[in-house]
């Protein structure tokens, strides 16, 4: 109505306008959403998606195959949930004494079709690394090249558990690891999350020199 001119137009429905012409997010949606520095055509998608997630669970109240984690309002709070079944699973241990690891398995993303059985652990996918890819032959940390495909930034699906439930670590050449931190932005500051481990065939220190992490968001 106010675009026919039957209405006043306010300051926020022209704001509004001029960020659904200029393909950014109004901030008066921003500020009640989750951090995305996404243009408005990919917040919308990623939108739909993170409601898509949470309708499935929903009706079959069960876990995806792999959680996409970037879902999540909070990914803390899923993170959190995780140690609280890992304490439970050790009889009364204290969230404080439960530590929780990740383990990069082989398997993309859609290539999951269940979770781990009970007591492995759970699947979770969504992270982009940040200053370098992911050699899936290695299973490590490589340099970016020029012609390194799309998908090299993808993590593939990583498995959560606790250092007791499972041997799922990879035997075979001594590896470097490098604790890799996790944002939900690429703007980092304080959407920081956790920290991964990740394998790398050379001096994690470089990794670090580099700035490598990982975020939650393509």
């Amino acid at each position: 109505e106010g675009l026919k001119g039957s209405l006043d137009l306010s300051e926020s429905m022209v704001q509004t306008h001029k960020c659904l012409k200029t393909n950014t997010v109004p901030s008066t949606w921003a500020a009640l959403a989750y951090p995305s520095l996404l243009p408005l055509s990919g917040w919308f998608i990623d939108l739909l998606q993170r409601i898509d997630q949470v309708e499935k669970w929903r009706e079959t109240e069960m876990l995806p195959p792999s959680v996409w984690l970037p879902g999540f309002l909070n990914p803390k709070l899923f993170m959190l949930a995780c140690r609280q079944c890992l304490a439970r699973e050790g009889r009364g241990q204290s969230l404080t004494g439960v530590d929780v690891d990740f383990t990069v398995t082989n398997l993309a993303w859609d290539a999951v079709q269940q979770q781990p059985p009970g007591g492995m652990g759970w699947y979770v996918h969504g992270f982009y690394i940040e200053d370098a890819v992911w050699d899936p032959e290695e299973t490590a940390l490589a340099h970016k090249q020029w012609n390194s495909p799309l998908d090299a930034a993808k993590l593939p699906v990583v498995l959560v558990h606790s250092d007791a439930a499972t041997n799922f670590h990879r035997a075979g050449i001594s590896k470097d690891m490098y604790p890799c931190p996790v944002y939900v932005t690429h703007a980092r500051g304080d959407s920081y999350l956790f920290s991964i481990d990740l394998e790398s065939l050379i001096d994690a220190t470089v990794w670090v020199c580099a700035g490598t992490a990982l975020v939650l968001s393509p």
